[in-house]
């Protein structure tokens, strides 16, 4: 079963993994993304951690002529871990292939990722929101999206899971944004828009597959 099979078919789960687990004990382990209090970064007690960032400093390429890569050698790490990443990216495959390249051969990359609802008013009310939040935000992939790139990377695939979690949409907000972001929130939840703010919660859809290096 692909990935792409595995994934549009299952119904996220209210449990998130344990991740650090589906590592099988691999070390060194890099951790691109978020490092903040409930990040799915924080299972991997011990892992060298790098904020992504879309300007200034090294890290993962933004789009196809940022000459950014990873501050790490080839091979360098039994496991590469991208948090939300994806939706900040421009160009995905560029980023993907820097991030294989710090893999040792037989190693893993896993990639966990929030994930934006498949109707596209929906996803556009998420993305409005995720962007006023983190000024970092590209577009958010749809579950239906995510899983067509993890399927397209050519490793091969381990194991992979959906769930959900929720937050409070105004956390993390850019400053002088709290305002417009309360606005906007209300309105997306007049809009009934249950797949980005229900019961006042922002919800979160994450998935994650798991691959490996041959």
């Amino acid at each position: 079963m692909s990935v792409l099979d595995s994934l549009l078919g299952r119904r996220p789960s209210s449990e998130r993994p344990d991740l650090a687990a589906w590592l099988l004990g691999a070390s060194p382990v890099l951790v691109v993304g978020e490092d903040g209090p409930g990040a799915p970064s924080m299972p991997f007690p011990g892992a060298q951690v790098l904020r992504h960032e879309t300007s200034g400093g090294p890290g993962l390429p933004f789009h196809d002529r940022d000459p950014r890569r990873l501050p790490v050698r080839d091979g360098e790490f039994r496991a590469v871990v991208l948090v939300d990443v994806l939706d900040k990216l421009l160009d995905v495959g560029f980023a993907f292939d820097d991030a294989r390249r710090a893999v040792a051969g037989g190693g893993f990359l896993l990639v966990v990722q929030t994930v934006s609802p498949e109707d596209f008013e929906q996803r556009a009310n998420w993305n409005a929101v995720a962007r006023m939040r983190d000024p970092r935000q590209t577009w958010t992939p749809s579950g239906r999206q995510f899983a067509a790139l993890s399927n397209g990377l050519g490793m091969d695939r381990v194991r992979d899971a959906a769930w959900e979690e929720t937050a409070d949409p105004l956390a993390a907000s850019r400053p002088g944004t709290s305002a417009q972001l309360a606005l906007l929130v209300a309105a997306v939840a007049a809009r009934g828009a249950t797949g980005v703010i229900r019961d006042g919660m922002l919800v979160l859809e994450r998935r994650a597959v798991l691959l490996r290096r041959s």
